[in-house]
């Protein structure tokens, strides 16, 4: 499958459908009409879920192979070793620089113990490498061309935001109010979310200055979800460690009381024992 067709922005291709894609693109940056928006990031969200189907029937062949080849595999590894006793010192030096190789060798080699061939064999080795190879590059492209179908849905979500749900000045400054509330846990996973599209930002400093300006839309909201839930589980936290608190003060003051009327109770005998 060729990725061409998944065009990201500011990524020139002489495909058409990429070339239609990024034309598309540029509509939703310079357009101002919601409705006009909205059909082309319909659009653009069909043509990835087609891709991404694609891509799955892909990555089911591929997954099928490799567990034919595993069940096989299992099948014969109770006879590996005698077929390594019976192998030659001269097949075990020509193999030795392709140690998986050498075994399928010695598994094709038991298969054909009936009175095969061994060219027959060798061939048949060859061909199942080969195959092997293939879809070890589509594994490689499928995971590729995932990867980039993910960075165009983050560019995309980001110019979703850009058109539909900036932040305010005023809601930037109540995330940044929150921030001071959070336990240093929590704060320390916020600039890590921060460092994520923000490889510069030196989130691991004593003194760390986060200007909320410099955000990206997407990552102000995944800040904003994060911020909300952490102080929740704080809230749920504080109570149960207000309580524990109270209980070790109560437990304090019981034992200040007991040692109280224990000295008192040593005195008032000692004042007896003079009179």
């Amino acid at each position: 499958m060729d990725f061409n067709s998944v065009c990201l922005p500011k990524i020139e291709a002489s495909d058409p459908q990429c070339n239609a894609e990024a034309e598309a693109d540029d509509r939703i940056a310079k357009s101002d009409n919601p409705d006009d928006d909205l059909a082309c990031i319909n659009h653009q969200v069909d043509d990835l879920f087609t891709k991404v189907d694609k891509l799955e029937v892909e990555l089911n062949g591929v997954e099928q192979f490799y567990s034919t080849v595993s069940r096989n595999q299992q099948q014969n590894g109770s006879n590996t070793t005698k077929v390594k006793d019976s192998s030659t010192p001269s097949a075990a030096k020509k193999n030795q620089t392709r140690a998986v190789a050498a075994k399928r060798r010695q598994e094709l080699k038991l298969q054909q113990d009936r009175g095969s061939d061994c060219q027959e064999g060798e061939a048949l080795l060859e061909l199942q490498l080969a195959q092997e190879a293939t879809h070890a590059r589509t594994a490689r492209k499928i995971s590729n061309e995932l990867h980039e179908v993910n960075r165009y849905l983050e560019e995309l979500r980001e110019m979703v935001l850009q058109k539909c749900r900036k932040f305010s000045v005023e809601e930037k400054k109540k995330l940044g109010a929150a921030f001071t509330k959070l336990s240093p846990e929590h704060l320390i996973k916020a600039l890590e979310i921060v460092t994520q599209t923000n490889p510069n930002f030196a989130g691991v400093s004593e003194e760390v200055d986060l200007d909320m300006d410099d955000l990206s839309e997407s990552t102000l909201w995944k800040l904003k979800i994060f911020v909300k839930e952490a102080l929740k589980i704080q809230e749920s936290i504080l109570p149960t460690a207000t309580a524990a608190k109270d209980d070790d003060k109560n437990i304090n003051n019981k034992r200040k009381k007991k040692i109280c009327d224990a000295l008192a109770k040593t005195k008032r005998t000692k004042t007896e024992l003079v009179d």
